[in-house]
């Protein structure tokens, strides 16, 4: 942000000092680019129940998302770091909704209209977990759709964090269009599978998606990253495998994503 900051100014001052226009169409050019420029934002996915806000609690060193949260919801919450929080909000917790015009998105952020015209309630953490279940049965009223959330948290100031509607392992739902819609800002996946059913189905299911709409991290000639070093599959509550025994949990996770591996493969060699 200091960067942006500085070049913002020697942009500004530059534009004040050079009269051709055609070079401040070029630096105009410039700033709009550095004005583009965001943090990385990481996003937390799997079924409910799963431990996704116990995980982010642990990583921003504060209770701050409801752990024992259920969301029956499509709602997405966006955690920011306290200082991205826009002069016109001060409460920790703004609640979005969406209507027959539209749904509020993470890029109206700085919006004051756009954010006034689909919130909800603004209040404390405890919204979350009121509004993280809520479902407003009148069609034409707003339903709580996403969330943004800020707190003090040194990881913040180096990344966002998405915290995705966990879905069910045997219903419908559509948690997997909510991660379809967030493809253009997700940049790391990170994705929870309870260790006692690692890896099941609908978690294959799931992940097959993800990756057809995950964005690619690799660039060739750029960067040396591997393709999908940017998804990372955690087996969660490892308790649950015989108190944690190792032996069992590493046999559980070899077993599995091998079967992961063995449907990509077969996938990618139908679609050749």
């Amino acid at each position: 942000q200091e960067t942006k900051d500085s070049l913002i100014d020697y942009i500004n001052q530059g534009l004040s000092e050079i009269k051709d226009e055609t070079v401040n169409i070029e630096i105009q050019r410039v700033e709009t680019c550095v004005k583009s420029l965001k943090k990385p934002k990481i996003s937390f996915a799997g079924q409910s129940d799963t431990g996704k806000s116990t995980l982010i609690n642990a990583l921003l060193g504060a209770e701050k998302m409801p752990a024992k949260w259920t969301p029956t919801t499509s709602i997405v919450v966006y955690i920011k770091h306290i200082d991205d929080r826009p002069s016109f909000m001060s409460e920790d917790v703004w609640i979005f909704g969406e209507s027959n015009s539209g749904k509020w998105e993470d890029s109206m952020l700085n919006d004051e209209a756009s954010c006034i015209k689909y919130l909800i309630k603004k209040g404390d953490f405890s919204l979350l977990g009121t509004f993280g279940t809520h479902q407003n049965e009148n069609n034409n009223a707003k339903i709580a759709s996403s969330a943004v959330a800020f707190i003090d948290s040194p990881l913040l100031k180096n990344c966002d964090i998405l915290d995705l509607p966990g879905f069910a392992a045997n219903a419908e739902d559509d948690a997997m269009h909510k991660f379809n819609t967030q493809e253009n800002v997700t940049d790391i996946l990170l994705y929870l599978s309870r260790s006692n059913g690692f890896l099941q189905d609908r978690d294959l299911d799931y992940l097959r998606e993800c990756i057809k709409s995950l964005r690619p991290a690799e660039i060739k000639g750029v960067n040396e990253m591997e393709k999908l070093e940017n998804l990372f599959i955690i087996a969660a509550q490892a308790g649950t495998v015989n108190n944690g025994n190792m032996t069992e949990l590493k046999y559980i996770i070899e077993t599995r994503c091998k079967a992961l591996c063995d449907v990509y493969s077969t996938a990618a060699k139908q679609n050749n």
